[in-house]
């Protein structure tokens, strides 16, 4: 309803995020996609080895998903152990992003805290990416002044648009955020939609 062609959802949605739950998310949400000719990224973990990882998809306006991202930055297990929903022993990816090519352009895949280390994002803008996304989990807290600052530097060092959100376990504030290399074009602490339009020329 408010115009969008791709939805971002915060890390872990619609999941599970908990080796626990077991259910399948992704099958109603790329009917939707489709239905709606809609390209979104949502996320899930997925047993890796040891442990399981992270993995975003992009899911295209068919309904099919595009291209897939395991994170591999940090180095495991330690995360996902502070947020007592997900609990699950992380084991980092060994195959670094690469961008997924959709009819609005190429889109990079990174997550969370992985908008903290500048090579990763110089990698998918090397590739040719149009647009950035770091879905979160939450929790930010006392980092959200650095992720603010980070989401806006990786789009100005990288002249790709950016764009960030997670998910808000109580009374902290949200770090969602779109920006191009020329300005930050909406931003919000706050939970709801943000919304921007990009002009990829």
């Amino acid at each position: 309803a408010a115009g969008a062609e791709l939805v971002v959802f915060p890390e872990g949605y619609p999941g599970p995020v908990n080796p626990g739950s077991r259910y399948d998310a992704f099958g109603p949400l790329a009917a939707r996609a489709a239905e709606l000719r809609l390209h979104v990224v949502a996320s899930r973990i997925v047993p890796a080895g040891a442990g399981h990882a992270l993995e975003l998809s992009l899911i295209d306006d068919s309904g099919r998903i595009a291209g897939s991202y395991r994170r591999t930055t940090p180095i495991g297990p330690y995360i996902y152990h502070d947020i007592d929903a997900w609990g699950f022993d992380y084991v980092e990816a060994d195959r670094p992003p690469q961008g997924v090519e959709t009819r609005l352009g190429r889109i990079g895949l990174l997550v969370c805290s992985e908008v903290f280390p500048p090579e990763l994002s110089r990698l998918l803008a090397l590739q040719g990416a149009d647009l950035i996304v770091y879905p979160a989990g939450g929790a930010i807290n006392e980092l959200l002044p650095a992720w603010r600052t980070l989401i806006w530097a990786r789009s100005i060092e990288n002249l790709v648009f950016t764009a960030a959100c997670q998910n808000l376990y109580g009374a902290e504030k949200g770090v969602a955020t779109i920006a191009s290399p020329e300005k930050v074009l909406a931003e919000s602490a706050e939970e709801g939609l943000v919304v921007a339009d990009l002009d990829f020329e």
